[in-house]
């Protein structure tokens, strides 16, 4: 009897110094891309005013405030997706225009293409339109603005100039 206890001693011993003394390789955190930053800028317009359009469209600066916001997925920083269905999040940016219309945002991108949503907010504003011709003063219409999404590839250190231009 004592010769079997000891024998399962000695092994419960080798077990743990065999397993004990392993070191685990998940335990040591994966250092992510490095980041550096990318510039889109640009101006927004629309067709607001439609007394200057007698020999073609001539279009408007948007008014300050209107929301720009920019989406990437943080998956495109990585070369070698490790797990093809891990979710990688979404990190969204946003600005809005100044009262020229022009806006600007500085996204992070690692050293390769980044995929961009680039959305604009819908505003209301007021359209002029001359109805008799200038005898009277103009009529304002109220009326909806909106664009649709743009998806562009930005990568490092880039500047990507995107003017859009608004439809009613």
């Amino acid at each position: 009897m004592k010769k079997s206890l000891l024998g399962v001693a000695v092994c419960a011993f080798a077990g743990m110094v065999i397993f004990g003394s392993c070191k685990k390789d998940e335990n040591t955190l994966a250092t992510g891309p490095t980041l550096t930053t990318a510039t889109i800028t640009g101006k927004l317009t629309a067709n607001t005013d439609l007394r200057n359009d007698t020999s073609g469209v001539y279009n408007e600066m948007v008014p300050a405030g209107v929301t720009v916001v920019a989406t990437i997925n943080t998956g495109d920083w990585y070369r070698n997706k490790s797990r093809s269905s891990y979710e990688y999040a979404n990190k969204v940016y946003s600005t809005t225009t100044d009262a020229n219309g022009a806006y600007s945002l500085s996204i992070e991108v690692a050293d390769q293409a980044v995929s961009v949503d680039l959305k604009m907010s819908e505003f209301y504003a007021d359209q002029q339109q001359d109805t008799t011709g200038g005898v009277a003063p103009s009529v304002k219409n109220l009326r909806y603005y909106a664009t649709a999404l743009s998806n562009f590839d930005v990568v490092s250190t880039e500047s990507v100039i995107k003017d859009v231009t608004y439809k009613n």
